[in-house]
């Protein structure tokens, strides 16, 4: 297990004061990179061998963001191997050790040069401790026909949202979506479980359509390319109170 101490500040929190959800989800990349460099699976490492960890899947479970100016611990730490992926918890706990925040990314591992998936299981450390899993669900499985969705607005990538592969940042998707909402709906309904599945890469200047479709306090979101014969590029679905 990999944990470090954060404080909420102005830069990471939202329009309420607390910690945003894109923060929260880059607390949860940076720790999961430091924590592999000490596994000896890290940037470093994974560039010698002309590879690169690659984000499939990201589940938030947010049961009370932590408030300005508070510090918190986050925490990361392996779930194991399955199908070819890794999984990572995480943990984001205040003072007394409540859980205010959990998380869970599936990984896969990607060679830079043939640009083809290679198993984590390759890859993973053998007989790493277990620990308790703090999002116990399953990655949800949505519905890919939008048709009968409505629009919910539209973002074009900028050279602030792609990274050094030259695709667009994982956060980035994030913020582009919740760009879509309004800050009156966000306060009034605040998510409480998020999901992102991403499924095709998008560059500096497509455009993505964000379409929704409804259910009471759940709904679905799909993101299409639209520089990309309308492909979808990612899938996200949420729910709030």
């Amino acid at each position: 297990m990999y944990s470090e101490k954060i404080r909420v500040a102005i830069g990471n929190s939202d329009s309420t004061l607390h910690l945003s959800l894109p923060a929260a989800m880059t607390c949860f990349m940076d720790i999961a990179t430091l924590h592999a460099q000490n596994l000896g699976i890290g940037f470093d490492s994974m560039q010698k061998n002309n590879m690169v960890w690659i984000t499939t899947k990201t589940m938030v479970d947010l049961y009370r963001a932590p408030g300005f100016l508070k510090e918190v611990e986050a925490s990361t730490w392996v779930e194991g191997q399955k199908n070819g992926r890794s999984y990572r918890d995480y943990a984001i706990r205040d003072g007394e050790g409540n859980l205010l925040i959990a998380g869970k990314t599936e990984w896969t591992a990607l060679d830079t040069l043939k640009r083809t998936p290679v198993p984590a299981d390759n890859i993973m450390p053998q007989d790493m401790e277990k620990h308790e899993e703090v999002c116990k669900n399953d990655f949800r499985m949505i519905d890919h026909d939008f048709s009968d969705s409505e629009a919910l607005g539209t973002y074009t990538v900028r050279s602030i949202d792609v990274d050094f592969i030259g695709h667009m940042n994982n956060i980035s998707y994030v913020r582009a979506f919740l760009g879509c909402l309004s800050s009156k709906e966000m306060k009034e309904h605040p998510i409480r479980h998020f999901e992102i599945s991403y499924v095709s890469q998008c560059f500096e200047g497509n455009t993505l359509e964000f379409r929704i479709r409804r259910n009471g306090s759940e709904a679905e979101v799909c993101g299409f390319n639209m520089d990309n014969g309308n492909k979808p590029a990612v899938f996200i679905c949420f729910s709030g109170v």
